[in-house]
């Protein structure tokens, strides 16, 4: 290793400690620790654990994490994310060892899945021990051959069927090999998958292709469209994505036009023919017109959902919105129907309505949010109505007063707050925060509400936290 003498430290209150030595052209070592070190007696040295290693320079990057991993591939060590990019799943194993080398675009990968029987001795055999025991190999590449960019990736493991931790010998064995092609220049728009595992004994694949390409003539672009899928399931561990039994064609042509003034209109489809199976539609056509900022067509859909009647059900959904900005004072609206049967509409309907205002100033910042649920289940209810406000005062340097009031639960983790049940308004939650900044290492707040206890009860918390790095 050659390193260059620069040394950078961070410290945290009560998060541990990490420490980089060096610049990432010569090359750069860091290590980071955890632990509670805010609690400390005095004239005590604090219990730190290690976290990470890691090295990196111009050529190779190695890491040694002491956790799971949390993915590694798209069919390996897998993992999926909501809209806010927080990871469904749990970490894979216990620690594990990354070689990433940059002049190949590669790198192979060790997870110790199981804190133990990492060498198991064969109980007939003592002197043959079993090297590979709750442990997993992988390695993986990017390549680009003629018209086809690939990824491929191959693993190998002795493991259980869970995701986690492996918690004692491990006497099932598997390996998974996986590659995803995505085409360039005269292949554009043509992607495909291919998939095969095996788990003691028991093998899965997958074939999964697909094209999809935009062709434009004036105003009109036509979308051809074709997917492919040929799989078949087995059980493997559950650091494997699963695999559906599937064997199903499915092909369309979309199109698009845009009338400029007139608004624009968009038709949509897709055939799908399992094998062995009835063929299915889908279709919808959707309009849509800005006509001017306080009255805009989002979306007037009417759609043919799957199934093997060619003309019905069809189902309506409409969306407009509009908005408007006065020098300090804003304000906006929008109105949903939900997509409802054509035929059920009054007996079915869903509209939800949402008013905005807002008001900025150097000092003062107010918004103000009013929903209504219009909802044919619901039109006798007396909580359709939900209401929110905001207040951020900032009177003086370093000082900030943030104010909420409002009469409804939390929101999901959509964004979605009709469908939260809205509290009567005499049953309303608040929350106030007083947060005082002296510098960029600390910050000192108060905190008073009743949301956390849903009105019931009085919550209040003060705090002081801070960093520092040198």
């Amino acid at each position: 290793m050659n390193l260059t003498n620069s040394l950078k430290v961070t410290t945290a209150f009560s998060s541990g400690y990490s420490a980089t030595y060096g610049g990432k052209t010569e090359g750069m070592l860091s290590v980071v620790l955890s632990g509670d070190v805010s609690t400390l007696a005095k004239d005590t040295v604090p219990a730190l654990t290690l976290k990470s290693i890691t090295y990196e320079d111009n050529m190779v990057k190695v890491l040694f994490n002491n956790g799971g991993m949390l993915d590694y591939s798209k069919y390996i060590i897998y993992n999926t994310y909501d809209s806010d990019g927080n990871a469904q799943l749990p970490v894979v194993g216990d620690r594990y060892a990354a070689v990433t080398l940059k002049g190949f675009d590669a790198d192979v990968l060790y997870v110790d899945l199981t804190s133990g029987y990492d060498v198991d001795t064969d109980a007939t055999h003592v002197d043959n021990p079993t090297m590979l025991n709750g442990d997993l190999l992988a390695a993986k590449k990017s390549l680009s051959v003629s018209m086809i960019d690939a990824d491929l990736t191959v693993a190998a493991w002795s493991a259980d069927s869970t995701r986690l931790a492996v918690a004692g010998p491990a006497t099932k064995t598997g390996f998974a090999v996986s590659a995803e092609t995505t085409g360039k220049d005269a292949l554009a728009g043509l992607t495909a998958d291919l998939f095969f595992g095996s788990h003691d004994g028991s093998s899965a694949y997958l074939l999964s292709a697909s094209y999809s390409k935009d062709f434009e003539s004036g105003m009109f672009t036509v979308t051809p469209h074709m997917t492919f899928d040929y799989a078949k399931s087995a059980t493997l561990p559950e650091f494997i994505r699963p695999v559906s039994d599937a064997t199903k064609v499915t092909f369309g042509a979309d199109l698009s036009a845009d009338f400029g003034i007139a608004g624009s209109l968009s038709l949509t489809d897709k055939i799908t023919l399992p094998l062995p199976g009835d063929m299915t539609y889908t279709y919808a056509v959707e309009y849509s017109n800005k006509i001017h900022d306080l009255f805009n067509i989002e979306s007037v859909k009417v759609s043919k959902a799957d199934g093997t009647e060619i003309a019905s059900p069809l189902n309506l959904s409409a969306k407009v919105s509009g908005s408007t900005t006065m020098d300090a004072v804003s304000a906006g609206y929008d109105v949903t129907l939900g997509s409802v049967a054509l035929d059920k509409v009054s007996d079915e309907y869903a509209v939800d309505i949402h008013v905005k205002t807002g008001y900025e100033a150097d000092m003062v910042t107010v918004s103000g949010d009013v929903w209504y649920k219009l909802h044919a289940a619901t039109k006798d209810a007396t909580n359709n109505l939900g209401y929110m406000v905001t207040v951020s005062v900032k009177p003086m340097d370093k000082v900030a007063v943030d104010l909420s009031l409002k009469n409804f639960s939390d929101t999901d983790s959509d964004g979605n707050y009709f469908e939260e049940t809205f509290n009567e308004p005499a049953d309303f939650l608040y929350s106030a925060d007083v947060t005082y900044t002296p510098n960029d290492a600390i910050t000192s707040g108060l905190h008073l509400s009743n949301a956390t206890y849903g009105g019931k009860s009085f919550y209040w918390n003060a705090y002081v936290k801070g960093s520092v790095s040198f």
